[in-house]
């Protein structure tokens, strides 16, 4: 699927291109198969997506009150080539239900934070 961003707005998301990669000699080419619609190729996220997500969050935390956002995010990612994007998705559910739990518990001020310092440094490639 290409879709066409620096010349003529002939191709918009509701009119890409859908080709076929082949390589007959030394060279890549495309190989036009038809005009479709952008959002038939592209996974929608429902709401209900994210709810599962956020429950199996939620579900590595109650098991293993101490772990990092980091290692959810490594326990749950699907595919290690999409392992950056989710795993800021991951900080942001984990940053959301620590933040109800602290509010709900009443935490002392005294008690550590579960959120861990070295998640922030991972974020940043500081492994």
């Amino acid at each position: 699927m290409i879709k066409v961003r620096s010349t003529e707005h002939i191709y918009d998301s509701y009119n890409i291109m859908v080709c076929q990669i082949t390589k007959p000699d030394n060279f890549l080419h495309f190989n036009f198969l038809h005009l479709d619609s952008e959002y038939k190729h592209l996974k929608m996220v429902t709401e209900r997506d994210r709810e599962i997500l956020e429950e199996e969050v939620r579900g590595c935390i109650l098991e293993e009150p101490s772990i990092s956002a980091y290692a959810i995010a490594k326990r749950l990612c699907p595919e290690e080539k999409k392992f950056s994007s989710f795993k800021i998705k991951i900080l942001r559910i984990y940053k959301k239900i620590i933040q109800d739990v602290n509010l709900c518990d009443e935490v002392d001020s005294g008690q550590q934070d579960p959120f861990k310092s070295e998640d922030f440094d991972r974020l940043n490639g500081d492994e």
